[in-house]
């Protein structure tokens, strides 16, 4: 006959289940917006990277303008969201382990005896971060689970202090000299019933790690958010910054190991970018890649929710976006040099009915899918179509998460020598630039298209 007491605790185990897929909480200028974890979970959506990038642009966006030549109070931003999006990681890889740890041992307890837990001692912080990222067993999740447990335990210790929490980060031997410490009290074996009580008696340090780390993560989006007004942060919190500065460069040793693809794509992305436009008193807002109507909908309902009372129109990609070719591009005198989104999805079209397998036509969708040139492409769009007089053209002002790409440059250099716009640009000194070849394929494309155009469209 099954222990009743074993029913008990696997209950308890599955609402922490159910707590760990609660919503996220943001913090907005005005309230806390919460966010369902499909959406952070969903693949297609990039939503920790867009929403990590959000912040940033909007802490440079809410500066005076003073401030925004200043390169010393961007680069504070930039160190304030570059630590922003690495708790946002720390949090999410541990709502992901301990889900899949805790969904094992409910799963599996009815069907054992007992649960092993082959313990042997740490001599350095990289081996336990090596073991967790580590592929292994399922046999071997009731150990992670208490080697997880114990290692955010003691790197977010948190103290109530009045209104907030202060975070003390634990020096590296401390660490691992705890941990070693604590798993050595524990058996090699324990029964089922036995060790679900173990589980069960750490949901409270659990459930203080969640709120340390949500705590964390809302004091950085409030120091990006407020920045304008206090023109500094906390001088504790550089301490702060030092203690996660060293954790990342440990953990981005074993960056390939993460196994959860979401995850991994979030950590390793090297080329998401969102930019923000002000133009004529109204702001827009645009995402690197390709939108689809229910990502970008949902997306700047959120943005909007974080920014209220302000708001953002979203801006997919303008059918009269141009992709230029290099100026040193030979063409003959009658051809033009760019090609338009629009001729771009045409010719992909033609393409189609030769049966061309699809993975080979979209690879070049990447010529169109920059951030500011959206942007760019969807103001001018309004001055042309309006037929707005060159001395009455408002100034705009770009914000972009990083610096613009070879592709970018290309039509702000154009734009600039035609004088279409009076264009200030913001950005990072982060970086994600295409590789010559690549470029040299996008520019054999687009004239191959434009040479179609010539000879079969007149």
């Amino acid at each position: 006959m099954k222990n009743p007491k074993n029913y008990n605790n696997i209950d308890r185990l599955k609402m922490d289940l159910e707590l760990l897929d609660s919503p996220w909480e943001f913090q907005g200028i005005k309230k806390l917006v919460k966010v369902d974890t499909k959406i952070i979970k969903d693949i297609n959506y990039n939503f920790l990277g867009s929403i990590s990038d959000f912040y940033f642009v909007k802490s440079i966006d809410k500066l005076e303008n003073f401030a925004e030549e200043n390169i010393e109070i961007i680069n504070t931003l930039v160190e304030i969201s570059n630590h922003h999006r690495f708790l946002l990681f720390l949090k999410y890889f541990y709502q992901i382990e301990i889900k899949k740890y805790l969904d094992y041992i409910t799963k599996s307890s009815h069907k054992k005896k007992s649960f092993i837990l082959n313990f042997q001692p740490f001599k350095t912080s990289l081996e336990i971060w090596d073991y967790l990222f580590s592929k292994s067993d399922k046999n071997t999740y009731p150990l992670k689970i208490l080697i997880l447990t114990l290692l955010y335990d003691n790197l977010l210790s948190s103290l109530q202090n009045k209104e907030l929490y202060d975070i003390i980060f634990l020096s590296d031997e401390y660490t691992v000299s705890h941990i070693n410490k604590e798993l050595s009290l524990l058996d090699s074996q324990y029964s089922v019933e036995k060790y679900l009580e173990i589980i069960v008696g750490n949901n409270l340090i659990r459930n203080g790690i969640s709120s340390s780390i949500e705590n964390l993560i809302k004091d950085f989006q409030i120091y990006l958010l407020s920045f304008n007004q206090n023109k500094s942060i906390p001088s504790d919190v550089y301490l702060i910054f030092n203690k996660l500065s060293s954790l990342k460069l440990t953990i981005d040793k074993f960056s390939k190991k993460i196994e959860d693809n979401n995850l991994k794509n979030f950590y390793n992305s090297k080329v998401n970018c969102l930019a923000s436009a002000f133009w004529n008193n109204n702001k827009y807002i645009a995402i690197n890649g390709l939108d689809t109507k229910q990502k970008s909908e949902k997306i700047i309902e959120i943005i909007n929710e974080l920014s209220t009372p302000e708001k953002y129109e979203y801006i997919r990609i303008p059918l009269e976006t141009k992709y230029f070719l290099n100026k040193h591009t030979s063409l003959s005198h009658k051809l033009k040099n760019n090609i338009t989104y629009r001729e771009f999805n045409i010719y992909k079209a033609h393409l189609r009915k030769k049966d061309i397998p699809k993975k080979d036509i979209n690879v070049s969708n990447r010529m169109f899918t920059c951030c500011e040139r959206k942007l760019i492409s969807y103001i001018i769009n309004i001055i042309e179509t309006n037929g707005v007089n060159k001395e009455n053209i408002p100034a705009l002002k770009l914000t972009i998460t990083m610096k613009p790409c070879s592709l970018c440059k290309r039509t702000i250099n154009i734009i600039s020598q035609e004088n279409k716009l009076n264009l200030t640009i913001i950005h990072s000194d982060k970086s994600s630039d295409l590789p010559n070849n690549q470029i040299k394929k996008y520019d054999n494309f687009a004239i191959e298209i434009i040479e179609y155009y010539d000879q079969y469209i007149k």
